[in-house]
């Protein structure tokens, strides 16, 4: 139980915060301010990557929004620039106790001295690709950085690992180092329809076995693997079929390899879904999927795996990519299936574990109940505002 809960908090993030209950935008930071306010404390939500000056409120959340410096630069606007300034110095005298930053940006830096130098209690929470390694002087400003925080909680035990590499992590590091996983929204979780009628809206059959893939279309999603593991089963006379979800530069390729198989009308891609829908394609799918990979160059990792989670807590079993966050969620033989991606026959290997989940009705029931369990029981809201305010007291005290 946190020792004091009657904090005041500044929390700031550098990857948005939403405009409205329906916008995906900072999902993690919104949902992470709002359980630590229904636990007492007091907090000042600051989107520092805002379009425009201005202050909203969203579902009872009072944002105050801070637009990006770069475009402030380049068009030379001094007025604004002014405006910006002050802004930055108005957050240096909220009379808060604890600055919370949500991830890991190096355009914190200025803002994070500041507060340092006012004795503010300083907490960073790194979620994956902000602690992925770079160059030499990228290396050498986030150590500066992280040596800013008195408190750091990584996402994930993968992503604890990747900042214990990035940081050369030593033994007087330990005390200030606390894994705090993502929450799930359960409410938002919240089926209203019988998975038939969805089917049936969608047009696929009522006894079939269902894929599901839900995240941006990028490459190293892994969803073309997915295709191609289902497309392998069409052709071996399986009734499967295969829905995806999302957008981003992969897209159109990914329509062209599902228009390849030998049953391209078994595949249904859509562009989006609202939030208080999500819930209903989780909750009739058979299996979600995605086989994400790390690119390393361009500094991007799953870092936890929220929509695994998300799918698991409906009790969907999962599949997933082998060696990033996705292994905090998914515990391989006990809520879900891991694949190495990098390995050997990997659409083989996915089209195995679907054949299993499809044929044995217990194996199956098995995952399903594990993954609503450990969700549940593992990656709650309460739960992560709860040790973020005890490692905060703990350290304050």
């Amino acid at each position: 139980m946190a020792e004091k809960i009657d904090m005041r908090i500044l929390y700031l993030t550098g990857n948005g915060f939403p405009r409205s209950a329906t916008d995906p935008r900072g999902t993690f930071s919104f949902e992470h301010v709002r359980a630590l306010r229904a636990l007492g404390a007091e907090v000042t939500a600051v989107d520092l990557q805002a379009d425009d000056f201005g202050e909203d409120v969203v579902d009872g959340i009072t944002i105050r929004r801070i637009p990006r410096l770069r475009p402030i630069l380049r068009a030379l606007a001094i007025g604004r620039l002014r405006r910006y300034l002050a802004a930055h110095r108005s957050l240096l005298h909220g009379g808060q106790e604890v600055a919370i930053f949500s991830f890991s940006y190096l355009k914190y830096f200025p803002l994070m001295l500041g507060i340092r130098r006012l004795g503010v209690t300083i907490l960073v929470i790194p979620h994956g690709g902000d602690v992925m390694p770079g160059g030499a002087i990228r290396r050498f400003l986030k150590c500066r950085l992280f040596a800013l925080a008195d408190v750091i909680t990584p996402v994930s035990d993968y992503t604890e690992t990747l900042l214990s590499c990035l940081i050369k992590r030593r033994d007087a590091d330990n005390d200030r180092i606390v894994t705090i996983y993502n929450g799930v929204d359960l409410a938002k979780l919240q089926t209203d329809c019988d998975p038939n009628k969805l089917r049936i809206r969608l047009g696929l059959p009522h006894d079939a076995f269902v894929g599901l893939s839900g995240c941006n279309l990028v490459k190293r999603k892994g969803v073309d693997v997915v295709i191609r593991a289902v497309s392998r089963l069409l052709a071996e006379g399986r009734d499967i079929h295969h829905v995806v979800i999302g957008r981003g530069p992969e897209a159109e390729r990914l329509r062209t390899l599902a228009r390849l198989s030998s049953k391209p009308a078994n595949f249904k891609f859509m562009d989006t879904v609202s939030s208080a829908e999500l819930a209903n394609f989780y909750n009739m799918a058979d299996v979600f999927a995605i086989l994400s990979t790390t690119g390393w160059d361009a500094r991007q990792t799953e870092g936890f795996g929220i929509v695994y989670a998300e799918a698991m807590a409906l009790g969907t079993p999962v599949i997933g990519g082998r060696g990033s966050g996705t292994g905090t969620p998914v515990k391989d033989g006990f809520t879900g299936v891991l694949i190495d991606p990098y390995g050997e026959e990997v659409e083989a290997k996915v089209a195995y574990a679907m054949v299993r989940l499809m044929d044995d009705n217990e194996y199956r029931a098995r995952l399903s109940r594990n993954a609503k369990w450990y969700v549940r029981e593992t990656f709650s809201w309460e739960r992560n505002a709860r040790e973020t305010l005890d490692v905060i007291a703990k350290v304050r005290n």
